[in-house]
């Protein structure tokens, strides 16, 4: 469990970062990574316990989890690639 924990984790701190300019990456990357694990890991207990009220099943859950999990396959496809870009202007070197 805590290899695939690394894999998942290990990378995550790069990509965040690098989604966002060179002058915001920390703000933007902070605040991005806060708001996420409030909004996404703060409502989803709740989320869960309704769906397993209402449904008596926990195949709703796993229905839900898949929703996220496609959500998560499309952003990651639609995000864009930095390997090869420029991460500081000239007007930012010093």
């Amino acid at each position: 469990a805590l290899i695939t924990h690394a894999m998942m984790y290990g990378p995550q701190a790069a990509f965040i970062t690098e989604q966002f300019p060179t002058r915001v990456q920390f703000a933007g990357s902070s605040i991005g990574y806060t708001l996420a694990g409030i909004v996404g890991g703060g409502i989803a207990p709740a989320i869960f316990a309704t769906l397993l009220h209402e449904f008596k099943t926990a195949f709703s859950i796993a229905m839900y989890a898949a929703g996220a999990l496609t959500i998560t396959g499309i952003v990651l496809w639609f995000s864009r690639e930095t390997a090869h870009a420029l991460l500081v202007t000239k007007s930012e070197i010093i």
